[in-house]
């Protein structure tokens, strides 16, 4: 019985190669998928910010001479601004989902540490005072 079914996959099998017929071809020409850097239309110009104070109804104009299009990798402004913050770590146990203590690492006794606020163009000045039961 094995054999009859072994010989009947083989014949259909077989038989849908012989009755495949060949698919023409067509001719495809293929274009570029990205365009060069040339054609890429700009979305944004730089806004005039004459005048114009950074808001709820204008977001493009910052600091003097600084627009939303200013690249922050090759220059920024400077503030001026000191920001200074002293952060205690500590590894200490806590139960911060009621689901039993655990070891956890507070910044100022508590978790998550505070909020660093800061403008662009701001220097940043952080206090670090490690107090380790044990080092990770």
């Amino acid at each position: 019985m094995k054999f009859f079914f072994a010989i009947g996959a083989v014949v259909i099998g077989f038989s849908s190669l012989v009755n495949a017929a060949a698919i023409g071809t067509e001719h495809v020409q293929l274009t570029p998928i990205t365009p060069g850097r040339a054609n890429i239309e700009r979305r944004q110009t730089a806004p005039s910010c004459t005048g114009v104070a950074n808001g709820p109804n204008n977001r493009n104009c910052w600091t003097s001479g600084f627009t939303s299009s200013t690249d922050m990798y090759t220059s920024w402004p400077n503030t001026g601004v000191i920001r200074s913050y002293n952060l205690r770590i500590e590894n200490t146990t806590c139960n911060p989902d009621g689901a039993g203590t655990r070891v956890c690492m507070l910044i100022n006794g508590r978790t998550p540490g505070p909020t660093i606020v800061a403008n662009w163009g701001d220097t940043i000045v952080s206090w670090l005072v490690g107090w380790y039961s044990f080092y990770v």
